[in-house]
């Protein structure tokens, strides 16, 4: 261990010269994938990493790594070890940050917490303004009852990555090596191609963890990527559909629901919910009826503003949608203006009224500025969001 502050400089300077920096393992291709570009806080945890731990193997797993690749920010960090526990770890990881440093940060050592996906004693700190999670490389087993493991072992990087939800999620970035390790063969071939591909067979991955099926369809409305076929087989099956009922709290279902409720992709996320069979598994009876062709209402509404922001037809929808004008004389007003169908018209305006959210903005009046009109609708995004928000709550509870 370098005992010296003058040897972290040295450590930063090496850095330094590879701030963007893209290495691929053994046997991987070349991509179109932007370089990782560490920031100011990343190279000098980095560094401090290797200081602690110069001969050993530690990994940054999972959304970093993806994140990165992506060209977006992540202030989550979580460290893979191969040979200790978290908490062993990060005891001497936070005596070297606390002695070169001159503060006091401090771990908190978490137990298995099965309600957050958190199957595994879990070690958590923050370094340098990041987000850290420690745990170990891990291999696990399921019973049919339950998504928490019913056995956790020390696992290789081959076996930890195979226990992963997808195979873009599965990449590890290798401190010591400067290498992207793909031990699935397919994460950043799926990455390039905007793949959603379970590491092993679907019906395995899904069946010992449900709530993964709602993950995949989160990632497709976050991320724009496709579900492989094989998953969407899986997805479609019963079996699946049960072990979602059986298996997942109502709690983390509304988690995954209102994530996917908040994205820029609500109906892609409602039409897969309605491909796959499980609308009855996550909604409360009788309550995803309609709702698909309601959210795309509100996002033909999002579209078609971008398109033309200051045009007329906004001030007549949002004004009528508050109006105290009848459905019919609301209706013709949307289908002349928009030439919607009067089915998406009453869909549209339906969540308009309801929401409650927009009328402040609009008794207030809008402005006529066409650059002021089109920053409102803008700023009003959130609060569709929150439309959506709110009304998978109620569908949910």
């Amino acid at each position: 261990m370098i005992s010296s502050r003058n040897g972290l400089a040295r450590l930063q300077q090496r850095l330094e010269g590879r701030r963007s920096f893209f290495r691929y393992a053994s046997g991987s291709s070349r991509a179109r994938y932007k370089a990782i570009e560490l920031d100011e806080a990343e190279l000098k945890l980095f560094s401090l990493l290797n200081r602690v731990k110069p001969d050993s193997d530690i990994r940054i797993a999972g959304g970093w790594v993806r994140d990165k690749l992506l060209g977006k920010t992540c202030e989550d960090v979580d460290i893979a070890l191969e040979d200790e526990t978290g908490a062993v770890f990060s005891k001497a990881l936070l005596a070297e940050y606390n002695r070169l440093e001159g503060s006091a940060a401090q771990a908190v050592t978490l137990s298995a917490r099965p309600d957050q996906s958190k199957h595994l004693e879990t070690t958590m700190f923050t370094l340098y303004g990041k987000s850290i999670d420690a745990v170990h490389l891990r291999k696990e087993s399921y019973t049919e009852n339950s998504r928490v493991p019913a056995e956790v072992h020390f696992g290789t990087p081959q076996e930890d990555s195979n226990r992963r939800d997808f195979t873009i999620n599965a990449l590890f970035y290798n401190l010591r090596s400067e290498k992207i390790e793909d031990f699935t063969g397919r994460g950043l071939r799926d990455l390039e191609n905007g793949i959603l591909r379970t590491p092993v067979d679907p019906l395995t991955t899904l069946g010992d963890d449900p709530l993964r099926l709602l993950r995949g369809i989160r990632f497709a409305c976050q991320l724009g990527f496709e579900l492989e076929d094989d998953f969407k087989s899986a997805a479609r099956d019963e079996r699946i559909h049960a072990a979602l009922e059986r298996k997942v709290s109502r709690e983390r279902v509304g988690n995954e629901i209102k994530k996917i409720f908040t994205s820029k992709r609500v109906s892609t996320g409602l039409r897969l919910i309605e491909e796959f069979g499980i609308g009855g598994c996550v909604f409360s009876e009788g309550s995803f009826q309609g709702m698909p062709g309601r959210v795309f209402a509100v996002e033909k509404i999002l579209a078609e503003a971008e398109k033309v922001a200051a045009d007329e037809w906004l001030n007549s929808l949002v004004s009528a949608a508050f109006s105290k004008s009848t459905d019919r004389e609301v209706e013709r007003v949307v289908v002349e203006k928009l030439r919607w169908s009067r089915t998406i018209a009453k869909a549209a305006l339906s969540i308009l009224r309801r929401s409650g959210h927009l009328a402040p903005l609009v008794e207030n009046g809008l402005p006529e500025d066409p650059i002021d009109l089109k920053y409102w609708f803008y700023k009003s995004k959130s609060d569709v969001c929150y439309v959506h928000q709110s009304l998978a709550q109620r569908c949910i509870s």
